[in-house]
């Protein structure tokens, strides 16, 4: 296992990151260790997405089937807005 350093980090950051730690009952050191391996793609949790797949691969059937109900219509085109 290797150890890493971070310079001049900011202290907010610092702050959110204890705060985030401090909410998950988890150590500071460990909540950066899931953070860091989530961002590349290697542990499940708390991985930063750029689209929906974080949230839609993690719907029950129910809450999918509910979603598709409710969001059929957006795929629709009114040709009179469409002149």
């Amino acid at each position: 296992m290797a150890n890493i350093t971070i310079k001049k980090l900011d202290d907010r950051v610092l702050d959110r990151l204890r705060a985030q730690a401090k909410k998950r009952k988890t150590s500071l050191n460990s909540h950066l260790k899931d953070i860091l391996a989530s961002t590349v793609g290697m542990k499940p949790g708390l991985t930063a997405h750029s689209d929906l797949t974080g949230i839609a691969g993690s719907w029950t059937e129910k809450e999918w089937n509910e979603f598709s109900r409710n969001t059929r219509e957006f795929g629709q085109v009114d040709p009179k807005l469409w002149r």
